[in-house]
């Protein structure tokens, strides 16, 4: 897979909260229009990952890319923000609206 279909390419990526390991280092990559699901039983650092993929708290340990883009490198809010979103399970959400719709809100701005 070259760099130009890779739309994450996590390499390392591990956090850690204290002594406790929330992310054991791990590489991921996603290829443009894949498709991937993340199970796993509680505290095995579902979201601590996708809190990290969202740019809301940074990885102990290795890089990560967005569409070839170092996230460190990307400035927060509006530039990290049209790279990656993230909906929580239980927050921000419109009781009333479909998925879609809760979805498709967050691109209001464009």
């Amino acid at each position: 897979m070259t760099s130009a279909e890779k739309i994450v390419d996590g390499r390392g990526l591990g956090k850690i909260f204290g002594a406790q390991t929330a992310l054991a280092p791990l590489d991921l990559t996603i290829a443009t229009g894949e498709r991937v699901a993340l199970a796993g039983p509680s505290g095995s650092g579902k979201s601590t990952l996708l809190y990290i993929l969202a740019g809301l708290i940074q990885p102990d340990r290795g890089e990560l890319f967005l569409d070839s883009q170092a996230v460190s490198q990307l400035k927060p809010g509006r530039q990290l923000s049209e790279a990656v979103g993230l909906i929580q399970q239980q927050f921000d959400l419109v009781p009333q609206l479909p998925v879609i719709q809760n979805v498709l809100a967050g691109r209001l701005g464009h």
